[in-house]
């Protein structure tokens, strides 16, 4: 018999994580898990070589989506509140999650660009510049 397996400890949230590991970053039963991707307010996780994978990304918007997305459905039911439609698709999730990916990479890319004006502004400050002719202290 081999020895008993432990649990990896990590000290972050891995990028690509299985239905177990999926359940634990949001605090919840792996069972409530899967019954949330099935309902469809979770998506589905990506198949990689057999492993079904969720993107931790797509986790965090599907979450931050429920959160902000409180509404009693009985008072809508009887008219009381608007019904603000159906939650978003997984498409929809999938391809928020997308665009907010590339708008970090244009800010990532930005912030770069800036830092590159700035050192090329800095290093033209620096460099020498040759003495004008009727300076003070120079010789006719």
């Amino acid at each position: 018999m081999g020895r008993p397996r432990k649990e990896r400890l990590i000290n972050y949230a891995p990028r690509g994580m299985r239905a177990p590991t999926a359940a634990r970053y949001l605090d919840m039963s792996e069972s409530s898990f899967l019954r949330l991707v099935s309902e469809g307010r979770f998506p589905s996780g990506i198949k990689i070589d057999g492993m079904v994978v969720w993107d931790r990304y797509d986790l965090d918007i599907a979450f931050e989506n429920i959160k902000t997305r409180k509404r009693n459905t009985f008072a809508v039911a009887l008219g009381l509140e608007p019904d603000d439609g159906p939650l978003p698709s997984v498409v929809e999730l999938q391809e928020q999650a997308k665009r907010q990916r590339q708008a970090q990479r244009d800010r990532d890319e930005a912030a770069r660009e800036l830092k590159r004006e700035i050192k090329r502004h800095r290093e033209e400050r620096r460099k020498p510049v040759g003495k004008k002719r009727g300076a003070p202290g120079t010789v006719k």
